[in-house]
């Protein structure tokens, strides 16, 4: 039996069949992986808000500070929410499990040599999500009474941020600012909102209730949005 031997418009009409399909699946695999992403993004700071939780319950309803120490070194706190750091005291601490921080944070600035070698493992957390800290008091005035917190649904707890692990009180700039700063390398001065989300217009947000939700910088920049971020009021 003679074999059949394609022809060469045959060879092309498979190789643009494959492209159509590759085509059109594609920008679904796309889209499966940026859901993903998000999930994960969400899951991985609805555990901060629960760890928040239960580090204000063991210290007579006081939540985390901004100081003495820092939240993110916090060696009590980080033991809650057993995550894994880099080293056993010290400013190590600030370098968590990269698989725990939201792998959109990854224009983080840091001592760049210190970040290129941490990187395949750890992730400098300060700069990734931020603490609200307006309107604080207590031992290190950075505080908040959990008991004293009104409409705690509305109440921003923590966002993500470029840098410094807190929120800026003084700008939550939209996000052409926050991209095209340093041309993507940001240090630790940079302290701005983050928007790491829907094309980079959302960011991630914690609320004092433990929900999260991503929110839109448009959002942000309103002045009525100073109100959740004051949670006494």
């Amino acid at each position: 039996m003679q074999k059949r031997i394609f022809t060469l418009l045959e060879l092309l009409i498979v190789v643009a069949v494959i492209a159509i399909l590759a085509g059109l699946l594609l920008p679904a695999l796309n889209k499966a992986r940026e859901s993903a992403i998000a999930i994960k993004c969400t899951e991985s700071m609805k555990q901060l808000g629960l760890a928040y939780h239960q580090y204000a319950q063991s210290c007579d309803d006081w939540t985390l500070s901004y100081e003495n120490p820092r939240w993110y070194i916090n060696e009590f706190f980080l033991d809650i929410l057993n995550v894994k750091v880099r080293g056993p005291s010290g400013w190590n601490l600030e370098y968590w499990d990269k698989s725990f921080i939201c792998s959109n944070a990854t224009r983080c600035g840091t001592n760049a040599a210190i970040y290129k070698s941490l990187s395949p493992l750890y992730r400098s957390v300060c700069n990734a999500y931020g603490l609200n800290v307006s309107g604080t008091e207590g031992p290190s005035w950075t505080n908040y009474k959990l008991t004293k917190v009104r409409n705690s649904s509305a109440k921003v707890a923590f966002s993500e941020t470029s840098a410094g692990g807190l929120i800026p009180s003084w700008s939550r700039d939209p996000a052409e600012k926050w991209w095209l700063l340093g041309n993507g390398q940001l240090t630790d001065t940079d302290q701005y909102m983050a928007y790491r989300h829907r094309e980079n217009t959302a960011a991630n947000t914690l609320f004092f209730d433990g929900h999260v939700a991503a929110i839109p910088y448009s959002v942000f920049m309103q002045s009525q949005f100073s109100y959740h971020l004051t949670p006494y009021q």
